[in-house]
């Protein structure tokens, strides 16, 4: 087994083969993170502690941390985790990865050094490999150099030279009055939208109230307005026993034509001449209805409630016998319906509208 030993601190690391499992008894069953000391290795690495980092089997799979077993097995990895890089957005892939147990099966171990021991390891700890760029960012900048918050990082970047001059990284996350400016800016337009906002809200609130009171006020009024027609179409009723439609001056006009005198007397073939149709519908449908109210005629077949040819005209006792009298009044603008005196009843008014 090959043994892949880092040193952060001084940027070296170094690759040895193990091929006694003696030596390397004492990483077995350890799992990944874990701390191990290196004395089993011979007598140069006594002293030495190191953390298992990871490693690869014999076929080339990673370990995995969190997978607790020593042997391979098949996950479905998404973006995120370990092991697996998205090629494609929101694309899942089920590969093969080794557990983080560490057992012989594996061909590569990676070491992380956490303490040095007595004797220098050559390759290792007796050189330092300084890294190739420095720290970008302004707060890795600061704490590199333990600068404090009123400190300028931009003094403090490193720089490295190049052919006739020297490059720079740009400093990141690095806080300048523009950056303050156009916060305040976001700040205060933000701001102006909320009470704007907040402005046009209660207009809104208020025009609904106003539209709700005055939909409240129509239905008001209209709901007194039926009241008043209905009331007035109850006193019309209890004034008169009916009333005559639009069409009164034309049937009053036909009668006025046909009446040889102030007066005539209506026989039962009256009543045959008004189911006929020789008036018009309207004073036909108002009459019978009259006459139906006043107890002298009895609707007799047929469902048409509008229609007044389904009204029969019966009289009670001798039909032949009775009389009715239709005139007009005084005026000439009322038609008076007057029963025989033996049914006891006035007068029937037909007023004009």
């Amino acid at each position: 087994m090959k043994l892949n030993i880092a040193n952060p601190t001084t940027g070296m690391q170094k690759l040895i083969e193990v091929d006694d499992d003696k030596k390397l008894l004492p990483f077995y069953d350890k799992r990944m993170s874990s701390e191990v000391s290196g004395d089993s290795l011979g007598d140069e690495f006594k002293g030495y502690i190191f953390r298992i980092g990871g490693g690869n089997d014999k076929q080339g799979f990673p370990m995995k941390q969190g997978i607790m077993c020593n042997h391979r097995v098949r996950l479905l990895f998404k973006k995120g985790m370990s092991c697996y890089r998205e090629r494609r957005n929101g694309c899942r892939k089920r590969k093969s990865v080794r557990g983080c147990v560490v057992g012989p099966d594996l061909a590569v171990l990676a070491l992380v050094l956490v303490k040095k021991g007595a004797e220098e390891i050559p390759g290792l700890t007796d050189d330092n490999k300084p890294r190739r760029l420095g720290p970008k960012r302004a707060s890795n900048i600061r704490k590199l150099f333990g600068l404090e918050k009123k400190d300028d990082v931009r003094q403090y970047v490193v720089r490295r030279e190049v052919k006739k001059k020297s490059k720079a990284p740009k400093i990141q996350r690095l806080i300048t009055p523009q950056l303050l400016q156009r916060k305040r800016h976001f700040k205060a337009v933000t701001r102006k939208r909320m009470e704007a906002g907040k402005v046009m809200k209660a207009d809104y609130m208020k025009r609904v109230a106003e539209y709700r009171q005055e939909q409240k006020e129509a239905r008001a009024a209209e709901v007194a307005k039926k009241k008043k027609d209905g009331r007035s179409t109850e006193r019309a009723k209890l004034q008169s026993s009916d009333a005559f439609s639009p069409n009164f001056n034309r049937t009053a006009s036909f009668l006025r034509k046909r009446l040889p005198h102030e007066e005539l007397a209506i026989e039962p073939a009256f009543f045959a001449g008004v189911s006929s149709g020789r008036f018009c519908k309207s004073f036909r449908l108002e009459f019978l209805r009259s006459l139906q109210k006043a107890s002298l005629m009895h609707r007799v077949g047929g469902a048409g409630a509008e229609d007044a040819s389904h009204f029969v005209a019966v009289l009670p006792d001798v039909m032949d016998q009775d009389v009715l009298t239709l005139r007009f009044d005084a005026d000439g603008e009322n038609l008076l319906v007057d029963f025989p005196s033996r049914y006891h009843r006035p007068a029937v008014t037909f007023h004009s509208p």
